[in-house]
């Protein structure tokens, strides 16, 4: 059975994902200490700039994301 490779993008959107409802729930937890829900804040800003570092160099290794040239509307 062939298994599915995953592309660094969607790896990337999925560390997003579960970094962006995490921190979420961080947030809206009562129940948890500011300082608890800073910490996770900060890991999460962290993960973010690391996720958004890999996209520019995978953009900039393969081309993507460039802008292409559009033609003058008249």
């Amino acid at each position: 059975m062939k298994e599915r490779q995953i592309s660094p993008i969607e790896k990337d959107n999925a560390i997003l994902n579960s970094v962006n409802y995490q921190a979420q729930e961080a947030i809206l937890d009562p129940y948890l200490p500011d300082a608890y829900k800073d910490k996770i804040l900060d890991l999460a800003i962290e993960h973010i700039q690391e996720v958004a570092e890999s996209k520019a160099a995978y953009n900039a290794k393969y081309g993507e994301g460039r802008r292409t040239r559009r033609p003058k509307s008249i």
